[in-house]
């Protein structure tokens, strides 16, 4: 088992010193991608059917999480969330887009 030094292993900020800023990509991977306008209207107008744990009918055709959905706008069905009844949308540039199931 590999040991790292004692030093790599913590982050110390001493008095009347500022904390390190994360790095510009960690920062940038971390915030939110906006959906485009496209993306909105398909997941707003996609025909949801029967669903299941692993599987939703939408558009009268089956589909499993993480398929493709929709090829020239990328977008794929990311999970099925039974529990809070919701849908997970993601797209090429990975902006996510949820949609509620009726009751």
């Amino acid at each position: 088992m590999n040991k790292l030094p004692l030093l790599l292993a913590i982050s110390l900020v001493l008095p009347g010193h500022a904390a390190p800023e994360r790095s510009n990509q960690r920062a940038a991977a971390e915030a939110r991608i906006e959906a485009s306008k496209e993306f909105r209207s398909f997941v707003a107008n996609v025909r949801i059917g029967e669903v299941r744990s692993g599987s939703v009918y939408l558009n009268d055709r089956l589909y499993r999480v993480g398929d493709l959905i929709d090829v020239p706008l990328g977008i794929t069905l990311l999970s099925i969330d039974l529990s809070k009844k919701q849908l997970w949308f993601e797209d090429r540039i990975g902006a996510r887009v949820g949609r509620k199931l009726k009751q």
